[in-house]
């Protein structure tokens, strides 16, 4: 997997959180660009969430200790914060079914897997 370098990582955050504070303070004096940074802030919380669960399911696979360490939270914190609820497993088996694709769980950790590399849970957080 190509994984950009962390010199990256650092600038594009330092570039995010400068457009976060200039937003901010234009903010201070509009209450139109308050309530879309309330709006944004949603969405960066869902990505937060997609990203966690996709680290977990997707190429990368990592642990839930390793999604912890890096959030600087525990295995269990990270988990119940991203871990996909007990109602989106279940839409996520019924999907499967729908699809034809139940089964055999075959080491994605799911309750359902199509056998192949997207799982049927990654398949529905796509579609969101």
């Amino acid at each position: 997997m190509n994984r950009p370098n962390r010199y990256e990582n650092d600038s594009y955050a330092g570039f995010m959180r400068r457009a976060v504070r200039a937003f901010g303070r234009r903010a201070e004096t509009d209450l139109d660009a308050l309530r879309m940074m309330v709006e944004l802030r949603a969405e960066l919380d869902a990505s937060i969430a997609s990203a966690a669960r996709l680290a977990h399911d997707g190429e990368g696979a990592f642990s839930w200790t390793e999604i912890g360490d890096a959030l600087g939270m525990s295995r269990q914190a990270a988990r119940q914060r991203f871990a996909p609820s007990p109602q989106e497993r279940l839409e996520a088996r019924r999907a499967a079914e729908a699809a034809g694709t139940t089964g055999s769980a075959k080491g994605c950790g799911h309750l359902v897997c199509t056998g192949r590399a997207l799982c049927a849970f990654r398949e529905a957080a796509a579609q969101r």
